[in-house]
């Protein structure tokens, strides 16, 4: 306003001078006698002639008209040699004139050399805030408000001048960036205090305000750049809040999942779920928009009841951000926020429980599998294919999310030429199990360990070979007791744990070796004892010594060689949970540890006496067999010879 009424008053001073000096002075004309007065000055050589000439026609009456004739014919003849420039000098004029050309030429020039500051001077000239040229530009940028992200635009209110709406209670970062020459620090200025802003790096700087409450103005500061601009306006207000809120979650068909109504603004649904929130304003809003996670916003309007509502698809984990405008312009960017974790439907999950590992059989015998199939929304199919050859067999879906079955399937027969040649049959168990999961359903397969049926006499020689290789490790622990008895034990502690772990080892290996030749049924006396074993299988793979629980918990007990491996897997239960538990317990409290390891071995002792046992009967047996294969050749040589 000051530049503006001193700009005024400049014109009007300059338009009177103007007035005063050159547009008066031309309006005035001179009378004849002074233009005769102004030449005699200049020629005074004229002698008054001019002015006689002038004079004389308004001179008394009786004048002689021959004089005043000869008097204007001698001025005429005068007025033939005069000089105006003598009359009226104009260099003084012209000197002006050229100085004020040079004086306006320079200033042109100075303009056209120096646009900018050109601009800046006629605009403040004329009342503008244009900020004059500087080595540091202060831009402000737009103001990050905390949980929310960006804020919203800011409102232009003039040059370098802004407005900004928020709700009260925001904690705001403002910011702003030092173009040009970057200063070590700017300043913030508000009232009378001056806030150091906080170097980002880049020429950026921030300022952490605390919560707003009512209106507050800004003032930025920094190296050459202190004319207090650019300038922001903090205007705290209190937009609409939502209340009333509530969410319905619908999940896909498929799933058999019933719809819900929740109050909460965080899920976790399936992918494919509809959400669909409704709120309303309090006060009423004037607007209200929801943001999604790309920076779209999409607007919403209300019902005839003021109610508030949007929608959305959780293909994918997302959220959206609701904003608020009140109708006093004050808004809150986070008003509300639906955030939800959409989970893949899986495919489904299968697999064999037991066996575990091969499994090995006979002609007649039996394989026992403990199946397993699971499913997020439930199965629609599931199936159970013997073989590469065989066709799927479809299993019942007792409960859909979850299946466990076990199946008691008879191994393949041996072709004849496998039998006399004493081969064996390998194949495997393949589980399919297939979902609702649009757009076709998913499909998972898995298969059993190696299913192999062999021979008898193949049967007892892989049994036999177990059997060394359990009389090795019994041995080896045999060894490892032993240094309990030597004066100085080396690591009690750590051998006593490892003498527990190899025992439970060789229980499973004993345990795992029964199993196999009872549902092989090479023993009479194995069948009374397989709803035993069965309904054992059916809770998974056994725990070392549950087996030999179960079974002496039966009534019956299987007779010949299948009762020389559960003697066996007796000792290893006895000897893990006698002597070896109080060998270990011996070392942890750091009492003598020879009298437990003493009753270890000889525990070991009698295992291996039995693992003796069974290699006498094997003996016995391959005896036979090979008493049984020679007659049979000599059979079979008869008769080819009889034939000739």
């Amino acid at each position: 306003e000051a530049r503006v009424v001193l700009a005024v008053a400049a014109l009007a001073v300059f338009g009177l001078r103007v007035w005063k000096r050159l547009l008066l002075p031309l309006r005035r004309r001179p009378a004849p006698r002074d233009l005769a007065a102004l030449w005699e000055r200049s020629h005074p050589d004229l002698g008054g002639l001019l002015a006689t000439a002038v004079e004389l026609p308004v001179a008394a009456a009786g004048t002689s008209q021959a004089l005043l004739d000869q008097a204007r014919e001698q001025a005429e003849a005068a007025t033939e040699v005069l000089v105006a420039s003598r009359a009226a000098p104009a260099a003084r004029a012209r000197r002006s004139g050229l100085r004020g050309l040079a004086a306006l030429a320079l200033a042109l020039g100075l303009g056209w050399w120096f646009p900018g500051e050109s601009s800046v001077f006629l605009g403040r000239l004329f009342g503008g805030q244009q900020a004059w040229p500087s080595d540091t530009i202060l831009v402000l940028l737009p103001p990050f408000v905390e949980g929310g992200g960006a804020a919203p635009g800011l409102e232009p209110v003039g040059p370098e001048r802004y407005r900004l709406g928020i709700a009260n209670g925001t904690v705001v970062s403002v910011r702003v960036r030092a173009d040009g020459e970057v200063p070590e620090r700017v300043y913030a200025r508000t009232g009378g205090e001056s806030r150091p802003m906080r170097p980002l790096g880049g020429g950026e700087f921030v300022l952490r305000l605390p919560p707003l409450e009512g209106s507050l103005e800004l003032r930025f500061e920094g190296g050459d750049d202190g004319d207090g601009l650019p300038l922001l306006l903090l205007e705290g207000g209190d937009p609409p809040r939502l209340r009333d809120w509530s969410v319905r979650v619908e999940a896909p068909d498929y799933t058999g999942i019933a719809a819900e109504d929740s109050l909460l603004n965080e899920f976790r649904v399936p992918s494919g779920a509809l959400l669909i929130a409704r709120f309303r304003a309090e006060p009423p809003a004037a607007q209200v928009t929801v943001v999604q996670l790309d920076g779209t916003r999409v607007d919403l309007q209300p019902d005839g009841d003021g109610w508030w509502s949007f929608q959305a698809t959780a293909l994918a984990s997302g959220e959206r951000v609701i904003a608020a405008v009140g109708a006093d312009g004050f808004r809150d960017d986070r008003a509300g926020l639906l955030r939800w974790q959409a989970v893949a439907d899986r495919a489904p999950r299968v697999g064999f429980l037991w066996p575990e590992e091969s499994w090995a059989s006979v002609p007649g015998g039996v394989v026992p599998l403990l199946i397993e199939a699971s499913d997020d929304f439930g199965l629609v199919e599931l199936s159970l294919r013997e073989g590469e050859s065989a066709e799927p067999r479809l299993l019942p879906l007792d409960d859909p999310r979850k299946v466990r079955r076990f199946e008691i399937l008879p191994a393949p027969p041996l072709p004849p030429d496998a039998i006399e040649g004493g081969s064996s049959a390998r194949l495997r168990y393949e589980l399919r199990a297939s979902d609702a999961a649009p757009p076709a359903g998913q499909e998972s397969r898995a298969s059993s360990p190696w299913i192999e049926v062999l021979t008898e006499a193949a049967f007892d020689e892989r049994h036999g070979q177990r059997m060394i290789r359990a009389r090795e490790l019994v041995e080896k622990l045999a060894d490892r007791t032993e240094g309990f008895l030597a004066e100085t034990p080396v690591s009690p502690r750590q051998n006593a744990r490892r003498i527990q772990r190899e025992l439970d080892g060789l229980q499973l290996h004993l345990e795992r070796t029964l199993l196999e030749r009872l549902y092989a049924g090479l023993d009479p006396a194995a069948a009374a004892l397989r709803p035993r074993l069965d309904d054992l299988l059916r809770q998974g793979a056994p725990e070392p010594g549950e087996l030999v629980q179960a079974l002496d918990a039966a009534a019956a007990a299987p007779l010949e060689r299948s009762g020389l491996l559960l003697d066996l897997s007796r000792a290893a239960v006895a000897a893990r949970r006698g002597p070896a538990e109080a060998l270990a317990l011996a070392v942890d409290r750091g009492t003598e540890p020879a009298g437990p390891a003493r009753e270890l071995q000889a525990q070991l002792q009698s295992m291996l006496d039995i693992l003796l046992a069974w290699e006498d009967f094997q003996s016995a047996v391959n005896l036979l067999r090979g008493l049984l294969d020679r007659q049979r050749t000599l059979y079979l040589r008869t008769k080819e010879a009889s034939k000739r």
